[in-house]
């Protein structure tokens, strides 16, 4: 048992478990003694001292708690009479703090040193470039002569830094690559070149400029090879200066004269000069006289002119008139008369013509205009200003023009020209067709050149065929039409434009446009699976994304504020998954306000209940939250959707976690102290 004892006059306590001694040199086994030594006197050498059963003792006064004693509040430490503890290999010894700060600054080294007394030498080249601050050498800092030309930045010379330059000088390059300066040059002197260097010199020759500035060109100096075209003006022009040498030959056009009264001709007069030859009255024309002047006439005899109608004169033609070419095919001339031949259009089969080109009287002479007993052939140019009816064809070998209506059953013609027309036949043109107003055809239409058509074009077949008889475009007669094969619009795909295949691909080197700015409309995409498809909701701003189910697995966008920018549907799929390199959130300083430390994260996390749960879509056992427990504990990190499901934000745990651990490992910190003491 343990015992507690005191010497004589108390100068020691023993405590020993089992002791028969009191002998302080030798403390017994499993006992220690405490015993005073020294003197209370000063200076004050007394102490407390341990010995235990080994003999050792210890001054009790050398140990000590740093954290048990009271703060110095404040750095005034004094240098010989404030001293530290520290252990000098394993012995316990005190030092001023003057002596400790130069056993401090005996180890530094390197770019500076330390004296005792604290005085610190930097050596030299020590201080490097990366070791100024911006702006730290000034003016002051800077020896004489300690900019050289690596010192200064490309460009930083700016005319605000320079001086010494005189008034009117320049700086130039001199013979040695170092600048200089030329003196300023006297009044009107301008600055010229040699090849080398420049120079002021004065000017003369055509021109010379006086002081100020002013400019002055030498009597006849200007040649014309100085002049540059259109320089000289109406201003610049002395009057009577244009002479007939000036005018270039056919320069003067109409638009160049000038005084001429209305009707008035310009003749030639007896002396070689143009003059005005005066109006003529109505009806009278231009003849000329013997000498060749020209004057105004009135004609007589067996015509009248009178205001530009020409009028022969009853029975003022006579046989004698006649040319022999007069006569054609149906018409013959002789004894200065014409008569009319019906055997050269009643007895030539095919060849039967009712208007012949102009030429000898023969059966077979060119025909403008042939009828065969059943078709009407153009060779020329057929015009009417009414109404063209054919039953049969009508074979044009030029143009076919009528102004009026057309009504024909066929027509086959170079070129087709008319008002409107309507034809039962077939229209064939190796030109092409214009209809100014309306065509209706029942028949076939071809044509190698354009056929034009001021309002429409009525197709009774239904269709456009192509070259190769094949149906292009066809109409249902209901105002549906469809495109039989393939169509490009522009070049096609490729080549600036768009192709349409027969079979419904649609591909464009161009923006693809649905809708109007503000009039959106709804578009369907479908996959490759029965009901798989992709659709775009005009009036919610939302891309829905279906599988074959008929079951929504994505949508994309919406205008609520319930609704989600990206939602995939539930499920244990890799489908129901989003799968990425990394998911940003926001979160930078310039965001956000109010910035404070969590303070009761480990509360908050305590609050928290990892669960275990199975999945009652799937079955698949899974863990995480319920969000209804973490809505009660941190109810931002927890989503409602427009049909009441929730859902966790598990990235935005993570700062609760971290401070959570944080404050945790204080406390771990708190308790490691406790126990070393």
């Amino acid at each position: 048992m343990a015992s507690i004892s005191t010497s004589n006059y108390h100068k020691y306590v023993e405590l020993q478990n089992v002791s028969s001694s009191g002998d302080p040199a030798s403390a017994p086994e499993g006992g220690i003694y405490l015993f005073a030594s020294g003197s209370s006197a000063a200076p004050n050498t007394a102490r407390l001292y341990m010995q235990n059963e080994g003999g050792s003792v210890t001054d009790l006064s050398k140990t000590l708690d740093i954290d048990a004693f009271t703060a110095l509040g404040g750095a005034g430490l004094h240098q010989t009479q404030d001293h530290f503890v520290f252990s000098d290999n394993g012995t316990e010894k005190k030092i001023t703090f003057s002596n400790l700060q130069d056993a401090v600054f005996a180890d530094v080294s390197g770019d500076a040193t330390i004296a005792a007394g604290g005085a610190l030498t930097i050596a030299a080249q020590a201080v490097e470039n990366s070791m100024l601050a911006d702006d730290a050498v000034g003016a002051d800092e800077l020896a004489a002569n300690a900019v050289v030309e690596a010192s200064i930045v490309d460009n930083a010379v700016t005319l605000a830094k320079m001086a010494g330059i005189t008034r009117g000088s320049i700086i130039l390059g001199d013979s040695s690559g170092d600048p200089s300066l030329l003196a300023k040059g006297s009044a009107a002197q301008f600055l010229q070149s040699d090849g080398t260097d420049p120079s002021y010199v004065t000017i003369s020759g055509d021109a010379t400029i006086a002081a100020g500035g002013a400019l002055t060109i030498a009597n006849d100096a200007v040649e014309q090879a100085m002049i540059a075209d259109d320089a000289v003006g109406a201003d610049q022009l002395a009057s009577s200066a244009v002479v007939t040498a000036s005018i270039v030959d056919n320069a003067v056009t109409l638009a160049k004269m000038a005084g001429l009264a209305r009707g008035k001709i310009i003749v030639g007069d007896a002396s070689g000069d143009p003059s005005a030859l005066a109006a003529g009255a109505d009806g009278k024309i231009l003849v000329a006289d013997a000498n060749g002047d020209p004057s105004w006439t009135t004609v007589s005899g067996d015509a009248t002119l009178s205001a530009g109608a020409l009028t022969i004169s009853a029975n003022a033609v006579e046989g004698s008139m006649l040319n022999s070419n007069v006569a054609g095919s149906g018409l013959d001339y002789g004894s200065n008369e014409l008569s009319v031949d019906v055997s050269d259009f009643m007895t030539n089969g095919a060849n039967n013509r009712i208007v012949t080109a102009t030429g000898a009287d023969a059966m077979n002479g060119e025909a403008n205009l042939t009828f065969d007993g059943s078709a009407l052939a153009v060779v020329g140019t057929v015009s009417g200003s009414s109404t063209l009816h054919a039953v049969g064809g009508i074979t044009g070998g030029s143009t076919l023009a009528v102004s009026g209506t057309s009504t024909l059953q066929a027509v086959n013609a170079q070129a087709l020209s008319a008002t409107t027309a309507t034809l039962s036949g077939k229209l064939s043109s190796s030109a092409g067709a214009d209809f100014a107003s309306a065509a209706t055809f029942s028949a076939t239409i071809a044509a190698s050149g354009t056929i034009q058509a001021g309002s429409h074009i009525i197709a009774g077949g239904n269709s456009i065929v192509d070259g190769g008889s094949n149906s292009s475009i066809t109409f249902d007669g209901s105002g549906n039409t469809a495109v039989v094969n393939a169509m490009t619009v522009g070049g096609g795909y490729g080549s600036s434009g768009v192709t349409i295949s027969s079979a419904g691909a649609l591909q464009a080197d161009g923006a693809l446009t649905i809708g109007a700015d503000g009039a959106g409309v709804n578009f369907k995409a479908f996959g490759g699976a029965a009901n798989e498809h992709m659709s775009y909701d005009a009036g919610n701003h939302v891309l829905y994304f279906v599988n074959g189910s008929s079951a929504t697995l994505l949508t994309l966008g919406g205008d609520a504020t319930t609704e989600y920018a990206l939602d995939v549907a539930n499920g244990s799929d890799n489908i129901n998954k989003v799968r990425a390199a990394a998911f940003v959130t926001y979160s930078d300083e310039s965001l956000k306000s109010d910035v404070a430390t969590m303070n009761t994260a480990l509360d908050t996390v305590m609050s928290l209940n990892g669960v275990e749960f199975t999945w009652n879509d799937s079955g698949e056992r899974d863990f995480g939250f319920i969000a209804q427990e973490v809505q009660n504990v941190l109810p931002r990190a927890v989503h409602t959707a427009a049909d009441g499901v929730q859902g966790v934000d598990y990235s935005r745990l993570t700062s609760v976690l971290v401070e959570a651990v944080k404050a945790q490992q204080v406390q771990i910190e708190e308790l490691k102290t406790l126990l070393k003491k």
